[in-house]
């Protein structure tokens, strides 16, 4: 269930754009996590420079999804298809980077602009979203204020009835 704050700051925002009645943000959508990743930002050279800890994306077939691990982090992540981030580990990496981030991409029929697509959205989010579910997976989404949140895990998505994204 969206927080007070969430529920006040979207009507806000769609008020404002003059859309409250098409506002869609507040309501969950069912979807499927086509992406999930942990970037981190660190000093190096007098510079900040991005660094991906971990990505996996789903792609054809689906149970073989693309996944890109930092060298340094290959042996925390031994079934990355299984990723969950414990407390102890986030403060782990919070200590080596700058800034970290937690990234998941939903994909939904009712983001779409057409009715044989789907819309996608990939936007940060908390740990707690990021580990409610795993790329492949069917969940309760939202999107407001550039954050999505997962707000339940339904199982596992059926990959026939992946449409095209729009």
């Amino acid at each position: 269930m969206p927080s007070r704050r969430d529920v006040l700051t979207t009507i806000s925002a769609c008020a404002a754009g003059g859309a409250l009645a098409g506002c869609s943000a507040l309501a969950a959508v069912g979807g499927y996590v086509e992406k999930k990743e942990i970037v981190g930002t660190r000093r190096q050279n007098g510079g900040l420079r991005d660094e991906t800890v971990i990505s996996v994306e789903l792609r054809e077939p689906a149970d073989d999804p693309l996944v890109s691990v930092a060298e340094r982090w290959v042996e925390r992540f031994p079934d990355p298809k299984r990723m969950e981030i414990s407390e102890t580990f986030d403060d782990r990496l919070r200590d080596e980077y700058e800034t970290l981030g937690y990234v998941v991409g939903v994909c939904s029929p009712d983001w779409s602009k057409g009715s044989d697509s789907v819309g996608c959205y990939t936007a940060p989010t908390g740990r707690d979203d990021f580990n409610r579910a795993q790329v492949g997976d069917r969940v309760r989404a939202s999107y407001s204020n550039s954050k999505i949140r997962i707000r339940s895990n339904e199982g596992t998505w059926d990959a026939s009835g992946r449409k095209k994204r729009s």
